[in-house]
């Protein structure tokens, strides 16, 4: 199988030659360690079996280290991946009279989609993400204020919610015509001890919108994953009644037994992850990595639907070494039949 072959197996529950090997995002640092002068997107396509990539937003610079992003969002960098938002175009209701998202047909909307799909499509499985619903939403106006109008102006909420759901929408029909292979939702619901919002909440404002997403691009045949970090035992089987291929990162550390996840799930939907990269792959020794790796392949990957990747990203605290031993024991323990 060539990866994209691999992928498609995986994540249509079918059994493919190995495990797959993708990952969201991986620090650029981490990759300079491993491979000189070689960029993210390449480093992928060299040792993973998907590229992915997300689309190109516009930003202005404004001092200190901080940006204005076309949504209006102040941010400032952080040494990480993404940037931290510090302050928010849509503070009230009153706001959204004057306010005007950004163009979805954009021209360099899909600049980076477009690069991937050129240098690799029908090789490696070419991954669009995107912040579907629920982090768009909240983006717009800062988490905590959008957690408390769900329940003082569920109103404003849900038009924060539409132009996310409308702007997303779009961006996805375009991807599907570039030829994506996969669209890949990154949408955190929850931290390491339950939801962000109470499971009622979730239902009545985010499911439907989440749900017509990801029906846009099951009808279209592309394949569909959702991020979500944290502890979501709690909508698991909302998430994948939308009809969903894959599941990410079951996060270790948030309770997200991967043991547990295979026997309820594993006939359902793809499992990806459970890598553990807060102390795992940042603190303990290759060994520990490899042995970790062969153990979530023992327990999750026995007849396929299993596609191994971080409890959340490569991030930059991540050791170099630890990453190259994730791949490298992946390639040895991931083989089928498999031997562990």
């Amino acid at each position: 199988m060539n990866s994209l072959e691999r992928v498609k197996s995986a994540l249509t529950l079918e059994q493919p030659d190995r495990v797959p090997i993708v990952e969201w995002a991986i620090h650029p640092e981490v990759v300079r360690a491993l491979e000189t002068g070689m960029s993210v997107e390449a480093f992928m396509a060299r040792y993973l079996d998907g590229v992915k990539v997300k689309q190109k937003m516009l930003e202005e610079d404004c001092g200190n280290g901080a940006v204005v992003d076309e949504w209006g969002v102040k941010k400032v960098y952080s040494g990480q991946m993404n940037a931290i938002p510090v302050d928010y175009p849509v503070k009230s209701p009153g706001d959204l009279k004057h306010y005007s998202p950004p163009d979805p047909l954009a021209d360099h909307r899909l600049e980076y989609l477009k690069a991937i799909v050129n240098q690799y499509g029908g090789k490696k499985a070419t991954i669009f993400s995107l912040n579907p619903i629920f982090t768009l939403a909240w983006s717009m106006t800062g988490m905590e204020n959008f957690l408390i109008s769900l329940r003082l102006e569920p109103e404003f909420a849900d038009q924060l919610l539409k132009i996310s759901f409308n702007f997303n929408r779009e961006l996805i029909r375009r991807a599907i015509n570039e030829d994506a292979d996969i669209i890949l939702f990154t949408d955190d619901f929850a931290y390491k001890t339950g939801l962000l919002m109470s499971l009622d909440d979730f239902k009545r404002f985010i499911y439907p919108y989440l749900f017509e997403l990801v029906r846009e691009v099951c009808d279209s045949g592309k394949l569909c994953i959702i991020h979500s970090d944290g502890k979501i035992w709690e909508i698991m089987d909302l998430l994948i009644d939308t009809g969903i291929h894959g599941i990410n990162p079951l996060e270790p550390l948030a309770g997200m037994d991967i043991e547990r996840a295979k026997r309820e799930y594993g006939r359902r939907v793809c499992l990806i992850g459970n890598i553990d990269c807060g102390d795992l792959l940042s603190n303990r020794s290759p060994e520990e990595v490899k042995l970790a790796v062969r153990e979530t392949i023992r327990k999750a990957a026995p007849g396929g639907g299993y596609m191994m990747s971080s409890s959340n990203a490569i991030h930059a605290s991540v050791k170099p070494e630890n990453y190259k031993a994730m791949i490298e024991a992946t390639e040895e323990y991931g083989k089928y039949p498999l031997a562990v």
